[in-house]
């Protein structure tokens, strides 16, 4: 992210030029995004439902197998694919990690609406098998924190449950 503000920074400048033709802030922002993308990884990782437990009426907890440690901080989320004929909505959505990085699989708990998509996600059945891009996000704990408050609410704690169980 930094070296993505300094690309879009120094091309923002006014006396940035190439021969005649000065960049506008949208050339600027479009070299950003091109470079964001050519950086940014192209892989999802394809993993198999290996457990799904119900928490609460409405409320399910969905553990995966990982073939490997996947590298992620606590408090991060990720994007789950599903194979979903929604064009309103698509067939992505980002869900926080439940699980810590010190486990050996990966969880997501999660409210299940009406929606298209959380209605194919509690449809999956053990040994299923779904696409996830990440991990992403920057909703995480300075390694050396000592004292933390959280606060949240419903199924809002999730992040909540990574954090902690990695501390502890």
């Amino acid at each position: 992210r930094i070296l993505y503000g300094v690309i879009v920074g120094f091309l923002f400048l006014p006396n940035v030029h190439i021969s005649t033709f000065y960049l506008t802030p949208e050339l600027a922002l479009l070299a950003g995004n091109l470079f964001a993308y050519l950086v940014s990884p192209k892989y999802k990782l394809k993993l198999t439902l290996q457990d799904k437990v119900r928490l609460s009426p409405d409320t399910y907890e969905f553990v995966f197998t990982t073939p490997r440690q996947i590298s992620y901080k606590p408090g991060q989320y990720m994007r789950i694919e599903l194979e979903v004929d929604d064009p309103e909505n698509g067939n992505t959505r980002p869900l926080s990690i439940a699980s810590s990085p010190t486990e050996d699989f990966l969880m997501f708990s999660t409210k299940i609406s009406q929606s298209l998509f959380k209605q194919k996600f509690n449809s999956l059945k053990i040994g299923d098998k779904v696409k996830l891009k990440g991990p992403m996000g920057i909703f995480t704990l300075k390694e050396d924190a000592q004292e933390v408050v959280l606060l949240g609410g419903g199924i809002g704690i999730t992040p909540f449950r990574n954090m902690i169980k990695y501390f502890v």
